[in-house]
């Protein structure tokens, strides 16, 4: 019996060898990365060739059934993400047959506009033409052409006749305009007057008068004489004519002697107060009248206009382009303010040293439109940029979005494309077209929206890679994002705007740049120990973002292989990866050592 014990203990302790030494084998077999020809002789130099196929199967099919599990665990969200898929499929054909009569419907409902169109650029062409003709070409150019036909000489004759009758009916004009600024010029005085006291709450008597009130009259048209508001005639009218200064000379000497009128008091004006006040309403009338021109017209700039370029701006349907448009042309109404102000002073007759010289607030107001238009260009075009970063990454600006989404981006890569991704190649290409536009514009004004929109890109990029809703990254997919970074890089190096040829842009993105060279170079030793240098190589990579990147580069690892674990070099990585870990949780607590040994 004690010899029966003892051979069954014998071949037990043989069997269990036999089975480890099959173990060995087949896990030599699973996480080889090399050839497997020392192994399989090892397997067939034994004398239990049956008892290790018997041991493979058997390992076989359990790594069968642990595989058939992951399956039917993520079975359903297969389903799920198919039928998600078939119901993008039917809205993608939905919303392009509702484009498709959109189009048709716009098609059809712009045809009217267009043939309209093109009837009124054949309408003013012809008025061109004929504005043309009435010019003095007309008697100097054209007519001679067509001297041998008889109606040259009747046109001719008439042409000489018809610029005097002009003259004259203009001068009658002048002149009835003159006679009624004589006549209204004490009442629009006293109306004046009475304003005045009322806002500067003095002599409240002046306001309290039994005649009715009433609102002073606008400026009497220069040429018609009416005190109604009034279209003036052209004013070619009398340049073409070449009596623009006779006229202008006519006005300021009447002018004049007005106001030599108005001064001169009446010799019975020390009878009364009526009188009194009748001789001083008449002399604030006489200066009411000129003024009016340089008030209305600040009034015009500073209230009305400002008011509406205000609401213009911030209008949410204006476009970029339409924005990049009013920013240029106030501008350009900021640089003719001087020569409004010149133009009015001519009319007026006011010396350039006169108190009474026209002056204008509309270069401040066109100034503060233009800076408002600016602000406005810099955060559409971030909502631009926002658009197309939204094809990758919808997830990005949570703040200003009530809803967020999975993000397309594909964060589980093996390997990158080998090429920057789709959405980043359309913003360029974006980018580069809109700049091109800023050619108009200041040139601080264009670089600072270019500055602005690269710091933009490349915090919307670093949130995007932060994401705490992405909680997986491999490998190939920061590869790609490396390829991504590169082509902002070369766009910020391609001087976009003029004024960029020192690399300034490129510093918007060197937080990302340095963050992705540390783990794809896998230079964590580097990093460890010169962490808290001045001159660190990767001075801008803060250790929390480290680890939270390195964290979701671990998960993602974890779900690469199925045997991921089995395999040698993968368990020296994740050992690796671990210790680089503890050192940067360490620096983040300030626990660890400034140096390490990751490698």
């Amino acid at each position: 019996m004690d010899d029966q014990a003892l051979v069954k203990d014998a071949e037990l302790v043989r069997e269990e060898a036999i089975n480890a030494h099959h173990d060995h084998l087949i896990t030599e077999i699973e996480s080889a990365d090399g050839p497997l020809a020392t192994t399989l002789r090892a397997v067939y130099d034994g004398d239990d060739l049956d008892k290790f196929m018997q041991r493979l199967d058997c390992r076989i099919k359990n790594h069968d059934k642990e595989i058939e599990r992951m399956c039917n665990h993520h079975y359903q969200g297969f389903i799920d993400s198919v039928r998600e898929l078939l119901q993008v499929s039917n809205d993608a054909a939905k919303l392009k047959e509702e484009i498709q009569t959109t189009n048709d419907a716009l098609q059809k409902s712009c045809a009217p506009l267009l043939a309209k169109g093109e009837e009124l650029i054949q309408c003013r062409r012809i008025q061109k033409n004929i504005a043309s003709a009435i010019e003095k070409q007309l008697e100097h150019t054209y007519l001679p052409r067509v001297s041998s036909h008889w109606f040259s000489q009747t046109m001719g004759d008439a042409i000489p006749k018809l610029r005097e009758s002009i003259k004259d009916a203009s001068m009658s004009d002048l002149k009835d305009f003159l006679e009624n600024i004589r006549k209204h010029s004490a009442r629009i005085g006293e109306v004046a007057m009475r304003h005045a006291a009322e806002q500067n709450n003095i002599d409240p008597s002046i306001a309290k008068q039994r005649r009715r009130r009433r609102r002073a009259p606008p400026p009497p048209n220069p040429f018609t004489g009416e005190v109604e508001i009034q279209e003036e005639p052209e004013p070619d009218q009398v340049d073409e004519e070449g009596a623009r200064e006779t006229f202008e000379t006519y006005y300021r000497k009447q002018r004049r002697k007005q106001a030599r009128l108005s001064l001169n008091p009446p010799s019975n004006m020390y009878e009364s107060l009526d009188a009194y006040k009748l001789y001083f309403h008449d002399v604030v009338g006489h200066t009411e009248i000129d003024d009016m021109i340089r008030k209305s017209t600040n009034l015009l700039l500073t209230r009305t206009l400002s008011a509406c370029l205000s609401t213009l701006i911030k209008k949410p349907s204006l476009s970029l382009l339409q924005l990049i448009q009013i920013s240029i042309n106030m501008n350009n109404l900021e640089n003719s303010c001087s020569s409004l102000e010149e133009y009015i002073s001519n009319i007026t007759g006011a010396e350039k040293d006169s108190i009474h010289v026209a002056k204008l607030l509309g270069t401040s107001m066109f100034k503060d439109a233009r800076s408002e238009a600016e602000e406005h260009i810099y955060k559409q075009l971030n909502v631009k940029i926002d658009e197309f970063l939204d094809l990758a990454l919808p997830s990005l600006g949570m703040v200003n979005r009530e809803q967020t989404t999975i993000s397309n981006y594909d964060w589980m890569l093996t390997e990158s494309k080998g090429h920057a991704s789709g959405y980043l190649m359309d913003l360029i290409a974006f980018l580069q077209s809109t700049f091109m536009s800023f050619t108009n514009l200041p040139e601080k004004v264009a670089r600072t929206a270019c500055m602005s929109a690269c710091k933009h890109i490349a915090s919307s990029l670093m949130d995007f890679v932060l994401d705490n809703d992405v909680k997986q990254i491999t490998m190939g997919a920061l590869q790609q994002f490396n390829l991504d970074l590169i082509q902002c890089e070369q766009f910020a190096a391609s001087e976009p705007v003029p004024g960029f040829n020192d690399g300034t842009l490129l510093l918007a993105f060197a937080d990302l740049r340095q963050l992705l060279d540390l783990f794809l170079n896998w230079d964590w030793s580097a990093y460890l120990a010169d962490y808290g240098q001045a001159k660190c190589k990767y001075v801008r990579v803060k250790p929390d973002v480290a680890i939270s990147l390195l964290e979701k580069l671990n998960s993602g690892d974890k779900k690469k292989f199925v045997f991921a674990s089995l395999k040698k070099n993968e368990r020296d990585k994740k050992k690796l990866l671990d210790t680089v870990l503890k050192q940067l949780k360490g620096l983040v607590n300030g626990t660890a050592p400034q140096q390490g040994s990751g490698q």
